[in-house]
């Protein structure tokens, strides 16, 4: 029985080791990293076979203009490390997905190729991002697109998405899951999260940091990557409400995980939802966008 703790996980044992870490974690208040998007991942890794119950409906969005959306015309990647760029030999996630390993630490950005989409209406299904290639970025898998995003990287950072559903849709889940590595997580906070008055307090009460209990990173590599998305609720170019669809196996049940995006200094930012989503799991992607 000792040998257990060097055993490679299967892909069956996979949700156990998902409900164990997120059980450690959240019995861990050392490495509860007070940010909007270390919060989520928390939700993710304790909530793969543990489905929280109920919740209140969303608040309303903020009012704001409603600039029409903009996509960015064909454009050449900008790399932060022009050295490295390309791409090694790729792999597969633990449910058999393509994962391309980039050269570049923060991800390699794509040629971007402006798409023709008419106004969205919120609730209805909107197109995928086209050519979403999935990316090894540190202990994390992250999509790219070559038509809403992210178009360079900056200090390490993803950044220039398009003003569109899709836009919003891939820029909140880079934040998100970017924070809970150590490595990014100040600059997240600092430059991809929009700054509330509670997030400020939470900030003010707690600072990431590792303890021996284990490295927090661990749980990246075992929280699945979303086979799905849905924008819940929008207002033209300036937010967007969203939701993530993370399977527990290759076809679901799925645990929802939500977010929020506002268009702030140019770009989208994650912002702390204020309630959690009514339902919190799915087993049908009926309905939703696959990547």
């Amino acid at each position: 029985m000792s040998g257990d703790s060097n055993t490679t996980p299967t892909e069956s044992d996979r949700p156990n080791v998902l409900l164990r870490t997120g059980r450690w974690w959240l019995a861990s208040p050392a490495t509860l990293w007070a940010s909007v998007g270390f919060l989520l991942v928390i939700v993710v890794a304790g909530a793969i076979l543990i489905v929280r119950g109920g919740g209140e409906d969303r608040a309303a969005p903020v009012p704001s203009a409603a600039p029409t959306p903009s996509s960015s015309p064909t454009t050449e990647p900008e790399q932060e490390r022009p050295g490295a760029s390309g791409f090694g030999p790729p792999s597969a996630d633990w449910l058999g997905r393509p994962v391309t390993k980039p050269n570049n630490p923060a991800g390699q950005v794509l040629p971007q190729t402006a798409l023709s989409r008419g106004p969205y209406t919120a609730g209805e299904l909107v197109p995928a991002p086209a050519g979403v290639m999935w990316q090894q970025v540190g202990p994390s898998v992250l999509p790219f697109s070559t038509s809403d995003g992210p178009a360079r990287t900056v200090d390490g950072l993803a950044t220039g998405y398009t003003r569109t559903p899709q836009g919003a849709a891939l820029a909140a889940l880079q934040a998100l899951v970017r924070v809970a590595n150590p490595d990014a997580y100040q600059q997240v906070v600092d430059r991809q999260i929009l700054h509330t008055p509670e997030l400020e307090q939470m900030l003010a009460h707690s600072r990431p940091e590792h303890t021996q209990s284990g490295d927090p990173t661990a749980i990246l590599e075992f929280t699945p990557r979303p086979s799905a998305f849905r924008v819940t609720g929008w207002i033209e170019g300036e937010f967007a409400a969203l939701q993530y669809a993370l399977p527990h196996s290759a076809n679901g049940p799925y645990t929802i995980l939500a977010a929020e995006a506002v268009w702030v200094d140019g770009d989208w930012k994650l912002r702390l939802p204020d309630t959690t989503p009514r339902q919190t799991q799915t087993t049908t992607l009926a309905g939703w966008t696959l990547w």
